[in-house]
């Protein structure tokens, strides 16, 4: 069954943020194309983890848009397909993916669990999970790809100690929760950051 298109207005907050984010896509970032779901997938895995795309829409409405742009040792990325489609995910590898739903929907399945939402759903993907995510027509997305040493090298940090392991979290931030909150006012910030200066160093 096909996901119904969004059809309520995006909060105000979500609403800047999808601008902040389009405004510097626009200026800074490669761009890969594809309206071949094949060759989507093959360029999607070379910048991402292996997986099987899905064509759930129709062919001809399948436009792939993948923007990345690096800040640091953050990668940045923007992602839509312009149909319906599903990823199954294999583990990624040595990094944490965070993605931030701009506009449409997103449903994911891992670990036995289930979550969706539309703009302002934040999804975890932690080193060493597979997942497995379906995409409404109108989704679109902002990643946000941590190096997994870096990452676990500043918990060290703050804890004082190893962090004991591969770190993984839980899949999704949920929504009006603290953590939520807190993660979208620091894209927020950082994409106006980088709105002003250069993010490819």
């Amino acid at each position: 069954m096909l996901m119904p298109a969004a059809t309520h207005q995006m909060p105000t907050e979500f609403a800047a943020l999808a601008q902040s984010t389009d405004a510097l896509f626009r200026r800074d970032g490669h761009v890969i194309r594809s309206r071949q779901p094949e060759l989507a997938s093959e360029r999607l895995r070379s910048v991402y983890s292996q997986h099987h795309l899905r064509l759930l829409g129709t062919h001809e409405r399948f436009d792939m848009h993948l923007k990345v742009a690096r800040a640091g040792r953050l990668d940045l990325a923007y992602l839509r397909f312009g149909t319906e489609v599903e990823l199954e995910q294999q583990p990624p590898g040595r990094f944490t993916l965070v993605t931030t739903q701009l506009r449409g929907h997103s449903e994911i399945r891992t670990g036995g669990e289930r979550h969706g939402g539309g703009p302002g759903m934040v999804v975890l993907d932690s080193a060493g999970q597979a997942v497995t995510k379906r995409f409404s027509a109108d989704s679109c997305r902002i990643n946000l790809r941590i190096d997994q040493d870096a990452l676990e090298a500043k918990c060290a940090e703050l804890l004082g100690r190893d962090a004991g392991g591969s770190l993984a979290f839980h899949p999704t931030l949920a929504a009006g929760t603290p953590a939520q909150i807190r993660w979208l006012a620091w894209l927020q910030m950082l994409l106006g950051c980088l709105g002003g200066r250069d993010t490819n160093p």
